[in-house]
């Protein structure tokens, strides 16, 4: 048990029958206005808007320790990460949850999931079940990546730069996963990245890729290949243009080198360019 924190002055020190409610209560704040019966419910725009009593309790119940909720802390990220073993597997609880075929457990978890997005690092235990957690099964993971995804398209922005920082080391550490799905997601995330005008703020992206293209592991020159592919796809103009230095001038050659490779999923990959 968290210990108690004393009220505010001029605030009674009302104890809520609910330990989870008072303890999320004391990390979040009360809501400010209402009524006596709306000080015991959820702090205004925060965890709880929108949902009901019962949706409170149940998140509360998977959600167990508030002041360091799932380990996710809303302070300053350290480019050196480790996930909260407790808050790990409850994201993957959700992930597998999240692949139910029926259609209320989907909802309920997308809105878990959304409620979490408030706390900075979601997104580093996102990265980390996509990138490290290889015996986890390839769809949970590749969902995870997908999911992040879907935060950068949303709320990119609004990444403290040590998430940010840690998302990129780790898409770029392994771009050559064994498996193609991890590959392609990882990708996918990258260009993602890109498109947000991250290439202007990601300067060693274009030129670590094209370094991979010469590793001796083909997964690894394959996962670059493909990051290479789409990022073409997506941002051709800016690749052609003054505001990079035009890297298409570099990258162009090193791509002619791989003509005549020995993989003719490379080579197929080349004459998508």
């Amino acid at each position: 048990m968290f210990p108690r924190r004393a009220p505010p002055p001029g605030q009674s020190d009302r104890r809520s029958p609910e330990p989870r409610f008072s303890l999320f209560r004391s990390h979040f704040g009360p809501r400010t206005g209402g009524s006596a019966a709306s000080a015991e419910g959820p702090s205004a725009g925060g965890l709880w808007d929108g949902l009901g009593p019962e949706a409170g309790l149940e998140l509360a119940m998977f959600l167990p320790q508030p002041p360091e909720l799932l380990g996710l802390q809303q302070t300053k990220m350290e480019y050196e990460w480790k996930p909260d073993e407790q808050g790990l597997q409850q994201i993957l609880q959700l992930l597998k949850e999240s692949q139910s075929p029926d259609t209320t457990i989907q909802r309920t978890v997308q809105q878990k999931l959304e409620q979490l997005n408030q706390y900075p690092d979601f997104n580093n235990y996102l990265i980390f079940v996509l990138t490290k957690l290889k015996s986890e099964d390839e769809p949970t993971r590749s969902l995870s990546g997908l999911i992040l995804k879907n935060n950068v398209k949303a709320h990119f922005q609004n990444f403290p730069n040590g998430v940010t920082d840690f998302i990129k080391s780790e898409c770029l550490n392994n771009i050559g996963d064994s498996s193609p799905l991890i590959r392609a997601t990882v990708g996918i995330l990258i260009t993602t990245i890109a498109s947000k005008g991250e290439l202007q703020n990601w300067p060693d992206l274009l030129p670590k890729l094209c370094s991979l293209l010469d590793s001796e592991d083909y997964n690894t020159c394959e996962g670059a290949f493909g990051a290479l592919q789409k990022i073409c796809e997506d941002s051709a103009e800016i690749l052609d243009s003054d505001v990079l230095d035009r890297p298409l001038n570099i990258m162009i050659p090193k791509f002619l080198q791989f003509f005549k490779h020995s993989s003719p999923k490379i080579r197929y990959l080349y004459g998508q360019y």
